[in-house]
């Protein structure tokens, strides 16, 4: 007699395309709802989004906003952390002890306030610099 064994065929939900599309399912929702949207885009109107110059202003932008948000957060958690002393309560062991008094906040605020008005002023010149270099 001979023996021999076939190799099982594998389970199709152990299949490993199957279980990376099961496992990042929403964020592959998210690209297939992106993709679609920039195609509807660029079908209604194709020399603007053809155009690099659309895609330079908002990569151009786009990291001083981020350096906006994040400057706000840093000085939330200042703030609070700052605060909580005044409410009785011990600082927050992973934080050093940190207060802030309240001629040191305007300081503090104009961080935000002028990243702001930066990532203002370069949206503006690189938005304005598209739109006329297309129409």
């Amino acid at each position: 007699m001979t023996a021999t064994t076939a190799p099982m065929a594998r389970h199709p939900a152990e299949r490993p395309l199957r279980k990376f599309l099961f496992s990042n399912r929403a964020a592959l929702g998210s690209l297939a709802v992106f993709a679609l949207m920039l195609l509807v885009f660029f079908v209604a109107n194709p020399r603007v989004f053809s155009s690099w110059g659309l895609y330079a202003a908002v990569l151009t932008t786009l990291p001083v906003a981020l350096f906006m948000v994040g400057t706000a957060l840093a000085a939330m958690v200042f703030i609070g952390a700052g605060g909580l002393e005044s409410f009785g309560v011990e600082a927050v062991p992973f934080l050093p002890p940190l207060s802030l008094k309240l001629t040191e906040l305007p300081w503090l605020l104009l961080v935000p306030a002028a990243t702001a008005l930066i990532a203002w002023a370069t949206a503006r010149i690189s938005v304005l610099s598209v739109v006329k270099a297309i129409y």
